[in-house]
């Protein structure tokens, strides 16, 4: 128990660059008691609209709610959306020099309607996806990547979080992992449907149907996703990789050692899953720049994402939570057990 409240303490002498897809959440509320005459769709009567830091973003603002000194690096446009977020990274105490504004490209916004009666649950009714969704123009590329080499000087984690919006094209990630991997700094990546790509990170966090495209099968068992979880980690030569479960908690792997699985956290209601990955690498990867071993970097990624799931929206877990996870979680049995590896 003392280990990990040193370890959250320690947050707080990181520096932790964040690269990947910059994403405004936009939530719209309001009620609906009808449906259109027009067609069979409810009525949504508008009450208030928000925006959050998401993707990359929410990756960089749980990284600093949690204690550490985050740098951002990635591309937003100057459209209304792009300043909002960059106002939103200040709000956070983010530094900002390393994020481009690129008038020729529109921030990515992905706007979700949520509604309900006064008598019912606020539901989301459906998503709209704005923004740029290839790569980007061969200046841009080139500028961001000139960005990234400043950023990591001081670095002691680099996240790389890739949404697929294109940010993290062939050019640039390979670039990138140039410059950090092999070095002392820890390198962690999340990535929508290409984590075998980020070769020779220290760790990868994929959930199911990630690490199930990536061993082209449905991976659902632990012999599974022990299988594929080796293939992975001999295909990018990383040392472990966090598999994210959903309802059934989190599993590390370690080359040649057993399948370390975790219960979920918490609650077994679950308020909203959006953004969940985003907390759980922020907290593995700080736990692991701290010195936690992959098993405790896991445990405090799975405590959480438990805290997480139990929010509404894109939102954040804070220092404080995560140490008041942490005495929930050691003052119950414990959650992890072993399934044996064939190495």
């Amino acid at each position: 128990m003392k280990r990990y409240e040193k370890l959250i303490e320690s947050f707080r002498k990181l520096k932790v660059v964040v690269v990947g897809d910059i994403v405004a959440d936009e939530f719209v509320y309001g009620r609906t008691n009808r449906l259109s005459r027009e067609a069979p769709v409810p009525i949504v009567l508008y009450e208030s609209s928000k925006i959050f830091l998401g993707g990359a973003a929410n990756v960089a603002n749980n990284v600093s709610a949690m204690g550490a000194t985050v740098i951002p690096v990635g591309v937003v446009g100057q459209d209304e959306a792009g300043r909002e977020v960059m106002s939103l990274y200040r709000h956070a105490g983010a530094e900002t020099r390393y994020i481009v504004q690129d008038r020729r490209r529109p921030t990515v916004r992905k706007t979700r309607v949520l509604a309900g009666d006064f008598s019912t649950v606020t539901q989301q009714m459906i998503r709209l996806d704005r923004g740029n969704f290839g790569d980007m123009s061969g200046p841009l590329r080139k500028t961001l990547v000139v960005m990234f080499r400043e950023a990591v000087k001081t670095a002691d984690c680099v996240i790389f979080s890739d949404y697929q919006e294109g940010v993290l094209c062939d050019y640039t990630r390979d670039e990138m992992l140039s410059m950090v991997c092999g070095k002392k700094r820890i390198v962690t990546a999340d990535s929508r449907f290409k984590i075998h790509t980020f070769q020779g990170v220290h760790a990868l966090t994929p959930n199911i149907p990630e690490i199930s495209q990536f061993a082209r099968k449905r991976v659902e068992s632990e012999e599974e996703i022990i299988k594929a979880a080796a293939s992975l980690q001999r295909k990018t030569g990383c040392r472990g990789v966090l598999i994210k479960r959903g309802s059934m908690g989190m599993a590390v792997f370690r080359r040649n050692r057993d399948l370390d699985v975790y219960k979920p956290f918490g609650s077994v209601e679950v308020a909203d899953v959006t953004g969940a990955g985003d907390t759980v690498i922020a907290s593995f990867s700080l736990a692991l720049t701290s010195g936690a071993d992959m098993s405790d970097a896991a445990c405090l990624a799975n405590i959480a994402g438990g805290i997480k799931v139990t929010k509404r929206g894109t939102a954040t877990v804070s220092a404080p939570e995560l140490m008041h996870g942490t005495e929930k979680y050691f003052g119950k049995q414990p959650q992890k057990r072993i399934s044996k590896s064939e190495g």
